[in-house]
């Protein structure tokens, strides 16, 4: 059965939403290291996967935000809460969309079938978005 560890976004970010474990914007390196640090799981370097780009624009608002996402389907250890994060199991025919960000409806399905992809969204505020797209792509580099 395949299964997706979440967290719920620690007060301090701001946001109750549940997103993927590790910081969005890392390289694969840190990523694998804010993951141990998040929540005890070890991942093996060859194990970690460059799955995507999300690119995040707001409407009137500066801000870009460039998210690179990665996978490991091999890890060591066990998931453990930290006063960064509380973290849960959710089958991928459970994903509770309505407790996350809504863009992760519109690229989870690239993501869950192992298509490496591009993607782009403009919201409005935070809970909506004006425009998207997703693309699969054959490499990331």
């Amino acid at each position: 059965m395949a299964r997706v560890a979440l967290r719920y976004q620690s007060p301090h970010e701001g946001f109750a939403r549940m997103q993927r474990i590790g910081a969005s914007g890392e390289k694969a390196r840190e990523w694998q290291t804010e993951v141990e640090e998040e929540c005890g799981l070890i991942l093996d370097p060859k194990d970690v996967i460059y799955t995507g780009i999300c690119d995040f624009e707001f409407k009137n608002d500066p801000v870009h935000l460039e998210v690179h996402v990665y996978e490991a389907r091999k890890y060591s250890g066990e998931v453990t809460e930290s006063d960064e994060m509380k973290p849960k199991w959710f089958k991928i025919s459970d994903m509770p969309y309505d407790k996350m960000w809504i863009d992760d409806e519109f690229w989870h399905p690239y993501f869950f079938r192992q298509q490496k992809f591009k993607s782009y969204f403009l919201y409005e505020g935070f809970d909506k978005i004006l425009t998207h797209e997703v693309t699969p792509v054959e490499s990331l580099e």
